[in-house]
């Protein structure tokens, strides 16, 4: 008689049809999983349908989903929980309240096959971890996390108060003495959190690409250069703690935003490149303050705001560009150098296309250093991008410079090595 394959439950906020930066990291596990014949119970909110990334055949032949409502009051109860039991889980375990405070409180009352061997969460929304680990613990099985960003080891969003960051401190702490294995996505991560809890199994598992690439250029016949930025920009805020919310540490927004990049156009450094004249295209979200500092600006004639765009759009932008402009958040305290990488930036890579980068010391710019076709200038000096932007040329070939890199594939190699070492 063949054996059962293990089953591996998935709490994941961030999954089909949601079209989110955070779908795809979630995709790749179930289908690397079923790849490998295991078969994936996908606990996640009841999502409208409005597209996304979809899950291949294969993929979708080895998973089942429980969808749970994610709306209501946070801490609203599931007719079938005892009201008791729920109300002793609350003060004992108290989640975290963000956007799906009322999900997660649903997740830890799910009753799971019985031949569930593991249970993986991917967060943000934090408060699904210590919802997970409960599910965990009451199924006897082990806890895996997968922070695609990290929780309370570098903050860049407020949070309600400092109370609630001690708070949320002592969560993670406690949630990672259950974890058999976490999931980073850089190596300043892993640091960071070992910090937090030395001995814990830290494993740096990258985002994967979520486009096909290199991408082909289009023909073009206008005289010009575009460089072109997919994404949300923020304005030139900087959070400091205060009425609003408590950060541990002030954080500066406007590094995401235009304003180095308008700062550089204005430099005595920056010339016309070569090929022909500097044009700008955004295709994402830009808050209204930025929008009208474009349009003011001397060089705002550069700029095209294209608004949102679907999947298809971005590949448009893609074959239509001679250069990928990045940015990045960063802290006010350049020496505290953030985990977090964009996904976008695997997706800048694995199309082939030059990148222009204007970023702080950091995971992204550890990832980015020394590839081909990468040019970084430091968001603190504006005629260092200046200089980049001149020499911008007309894109004619792809760079072959990104590796083939499933993340799914060695986070289900983790997962994996723990059902067997955890002898489940």
């Amino acid at each position: 008689m063949a054996a059962v394959a293990p089953r591996c439950a998935l709490v994941a906020y961030h999954f089909p049809p949601l079209a989110s930066a955070g779908s795809p990291r979630s995709v790749r596990l179930v289908e690397a999983l079923s790849r490998r014949d295991i078969e994936t119970v996908v606990v996640t909110p009841q999502h409208p349908a409005r597209g996304g990334f979809p899950i291949g055949e294969d993929s979708s032949a080895r998973s089942t989903e429980i969808r749970l409502s994610a709306h209501g009051r946070r801490y609203t109860l599931q007719d079938r929980q005892p009201r008791l039991h729920a109300l002793a889980w609350r003060f004992a375990h108290p989640f975290v309240e963000d956007y799906a405070s009322a999900w997660a409180t649903r997740v830890a009352s799910v009753e799971l096959p019985k031949t569930v061997e593991v249970v993986v969460v991917s967060a943000p929304p934090f408060s699904a971890i210590p919802a997970a680990a409960r599910l965990a613990e009451r199924h006897g099985v082990p806890l895996m996390i997968d922070y695609r960003d990290p929780w309370t080891t570098a903050v860049i969003d407020r949070v309600p108060s400092r109370r609630a960051f001690v708070r949320n401190q002592r969560r993670e702490a406690d949630v990672l003495k259950q974890a058999a294995a976490v999931a980073v996505t850089s190596e300043i991560g892993r640091s960071q959190l070992l910090q937090l809890a030395t001995g814990l199994r830290v494993e740096v598992v990258p985002n994967s690409a979520t486009i096909e690439g290199p991408i082909t250029p289009a023909p073009r016949t206008k005289h010009e250069v575009v460089l072109s930025y997919v994404g949300t920009a923020h304005g030139t805020e900087i959070l400091r703690s205060g009425r609003r919310g408590y950060v541990p540490a002030p954080v500066d927004r406007s590094a995401r935003s235009f304003a180095p990049l308008l700062q550089a156009l204005e430099s005595p450094d920056f010339t016309e490149p070569r090929s022909g004249q500097l044009r700008i295209r955004v295709l994402g979200s830009l808050p209204a303050s930025t929008r009208s500092q474009i349009e003011r600006h001397p060089h705002g004639w550069r700029f095209e705001l294209l608004g949102h765009g679907s999947p298809a759009d971005v590949q448009s932008i893609y074959r239509t560009s001679d250069a990928l402009f990045l940015n990045q958040v960063a802290m006010v305290d350049r020496k505290m150098k953030l985990p977090h990488v964009p996904g976008k930036t695997y997706d800048y890579l694995r199309s082939g296309l030059p990148i222009v980068a204007s970023l702080a010391p950091g995971a992204t710019w550890d990832a980015l250093e020394g590839r081909p076709g990468v040019a970084i200038a430091d968001v603190d000096e504006p005629s260092s991008l200046a200089r980049v932007l001149s020499s911008v040329s007309r894109h004619e070939r792809a760079i072959e410079r990104f590796e083939t890199f499933d993340s799914g594939d060695r986070f289900a190699e983790i997962l994996l090595d723990v059902i067997e070492s955890e002898g489940v």
